[in-house]
């Protein structure tokens, strides 16, 4: 059953939450990617993803911090399998490629990507471990390769989006 829809205007004071009122979106059955879900946009994302009914993949490279927004949305939705944690750090390509496997291990369709995770103002020059300058390797490269590496299983949801944050 989809939710009611609002007659409030979306503007820039939206919240997640606005839209998917809005649109009266009923995300059951439905599948999402969510990196940088430890926290901000990506686990109040992860949050309203999870309350309209879709199954999330919560990508952090923290577990502490990401377990504890994971449980506090399943405690949140009444359901201990809604949310779950993938371990993955931008900045390293194996870590990327581990998640991807973890993820496409589950055997779903996906249906939303959301590549939030991103690292910005680094004072000192600093490499990924794969050599990449850290916030090009970690905000572009590593959402590049897990795009890339998730492509068959959002083929297999398509209609399928891939949804970039960007500052």
């Amino acid at each position: 059953m989809a939710a009611a829809v609002s007659a409030a205007p979306l503007d820039g004071t939206s919240t997640a939450q606005d839209v998917i009122t809005k649109l009266g979106a009923d995300l059951t059955g439905k599948n999402i990617v969510v990196t940088g879900a430890s926290s901000g946009i990506g686990a109040e994302a992860a949050r309203v993803f999870a309350k309209a009914g879709a199954r999330v993949f919560a990508l952090g490279r923290s577990e502490s911090k990401t377990m504890t927004v994971v449980d506090a949305i399943n405690a949140e939705c009444g359901d201990a399998a809604r949310v779950s944690f993938v371990s993955c750090d931008l900045s390293s390509l194996a870590s990327v490629r581990g998640a991807a496997i973890a993820i496409l291990a589950a055997g779903v369709p996906l249906h939303v990507l959301l590549n939030n995770a991103g690292v910005m103002a680094i004072q000192d020059r600093t490499l990924t471990t794969d050599g990449f300058e850290m916030q090009l390797g970690t905000n572009h490269i590593g959402h590049f390769v897990l795009t890339n590496e998730l492509t068959p299983a959002l083929k297999a949801g398509a209609p399928s989006r891939i949804v970039n944050v960007s500052s």
